[in-house]
């Protein structure tokens, strides 16, 4: 067996752990690992925001730190990039130029893998997490979820390595 990265090799021995003993014990050992729960297959590594990115821009940098703050009340781009000290346009342009993204979009994805977070994590209801997530509606987060992971968010936290939807005994 083969993998990239630290986390995937936490996440791939954790998934073995569960597979052969549990969801609750491969919680654990997580948590023992100070790991939390593993992460689904395919989940990209995350790395330095300016290195993955060869993002060095003020303005980006910063409109993606004020972006971070404000998952749960998310502020319009406007605002954004009034406190970037740009104008909207300006940080179009520059997101599309150094991350081949909107904005918007990159805002949305944030707060869609927090939501992802939130419900591999917790027992926190649907409708708690998109709230949390910055969505209006239990619907328009569905929909966003889906596109973005390609399965709804109900099905997140079912996996064999979630961590919020048992309480079995571990098995020693």
């Amino acid at each position: 067996m083969t993998c990239g990265g630290g986390h995937a090799a936490t996440d791939m021995m954790l998934a073995l752990i569960s597979r052969d003993y549990g969801k609750a014990f491969a919680q654990a050992v997580g948590d023992m690992c100070l790991h939390g729960v593993a992460r689904p297959p395919g989940t990209p590594q995350k790395t330095s925001f300016a290195f993955a990115n060869n993002a060095r821009n003020r303005h980006v940098t910063t409109a993606i730190e004020i972006m971070k703050r404000n998952l749960e009340n998310p502020l319009c781009l406007d605002e954004i990039a009034r406190e970037c000290g740009c104008s909207r346009r300006q940080l179009e342009r520059m997101f599309k130029k150094l991350l081949r993204i909107s904005p918007a979009k990159y805002y949305r994805n944030l707060r869609l893998d927090f939501a992802h977070s939130l419900l591999a994590e917790t027992n926190m209801q649907l409708l708690d997490v998109a709230v949390a997530a910055g969505f209006s509606s239990r619907t328009q987060f569905s929909r966003c979820f889906s596109e973005r992971f390609g399965t709804p968010p109900s099905r997140i936290g079912t996996s064999p390595c979630a961590g919020n939807s048992t309480n079995r005994e571990i098995k020693k």
